[in-house]
């Protein structure tokens, strides 16, 4: 089923202010600072839900903590709680693009990590929620042979910690296969290919995983005169080898408000009787723009 969402929600200014959907409420952030460092071009999202927190990634090389809260009088609020700079082991900061979070009972290290997708190179790196390197992740051989991985701007995007399947990795751009563009998500030992969507410059932004090991998927692209954001839902468990994966389209954003430029995502979890996502908007940089968090109730 597909939830197209209504035009016109009108979206606050002021920082921290939210406005309705019928999807859920946003909240834009504009000037946050914490450490010295500004949230901006937020490019990945991770909940832990154990600590009730939200950590962010930016194109910048930071890593964010923030407070997430909803109340009757509030439908979504958000506070910058700290800022970290993420470093990769040349002392470089890391083009950070896809993030995920690594429970402690699963970390090597034996606590709560975070999972860094970057490109330039493309690698997954390891950190520890307040920034520090812990290690390097491998990634597969058939991702890291992609010609997916040179295409400048369009390298590896998007991370996910299966339950089953360990770290899930994708690149931003699909590949041409079959005479068809297709996403090809990556595990350690196995590969999975779905279709892409329709329309211009279509990318694979994001991943997260549903408590039924299918793999929930942001994906974005150009339609008309603006952007197109599509939620797309894939059983991995269903199809394997050669075999093409079947994609359910959950949810669609259209429009002026809700096409925003979305780069990260995260499930939040289950909440009267409800399925809730949380995505973000990279502001490109720009002050004015502020970045925004929009819920999603998955229908």
């Amino acid at each position: 089923m597909t939830a197209r969402l209504a035009l016109g929600a009108l979206l606050l200014a002021a920082c921290g202010a939210w406005a309705q959907t019928p999807a859920g409420p946003s909240a834009t952030l504009h000037g946050a600072q914490a450490d010295g460092h500004r949230l901006t071009e937020v490019s990945g999202l991770a909940w832990d839900t154990a600590a009730q927190q939200l950590y962010a990634v930016s194109d910048r090389g930071l890593l964010y903590r923030l407070a997430l809260t909803r109340s009757s009088e509030q439908p979504l609020a958000l506070q910058l709680l700290s800022a970290h700079p993420l470093k990769a082991p040349d002392g470089r900061r890391v083009d950070a693009e896809g993030l995920s979070l690594l429970a402690a009972s699963e970390s090597p290290s034996g606590q709560t990590e975070l999972l860094v997708a970057s490109e330039g190179p493309a690698r997954v790196l390891r950190f520890s929620t307040d920034g520090a390197l812990l290690g390097e992740w491998a990634l597969p051989t058939a991702l890291a042979a992609s010609r997916a991985l040179r295409r400048g701007n369009s390298q590896l995007e998007a991370l996910a910690m299966h339950p089953r399947l360990g770290p899930l990795v994708a690149a931003e751009a699909p590949s041409a296969g079959g005479g068809r563009a297709a996403h090809e998500v990556h595990s350690a030992t196995r590969s999975w290919t779905f279709a892409a969507g329709s329309g211009r410059q279509v990318r694979l932004k994001a991943m997260d995983v549903l408590p039924d090991g299918r793999l929930l998927v942001l994906e974005r692209a150009q339609a008309g005169g603006g952007l197109v954001n599509r939620l797309l839902e894939v059983d991995l468990s269903a199809c394997g080898g050669t075999a093409t994966c079947g994609v359910t389209e959950r949810v669609v954003l259209e429009g002026e408000v809700d096409a925003a430029n979305h780069e990260g995502m995260a499930w939040l979890g289950e909440d009267g009787g409800q399925t809730w996502v949380l995505l973000v908007s990279d502001d490109r940089g720009a002050r004015q723009t502020g970045t925004r968090f929009q819920l999603i109730a998955l229908p």
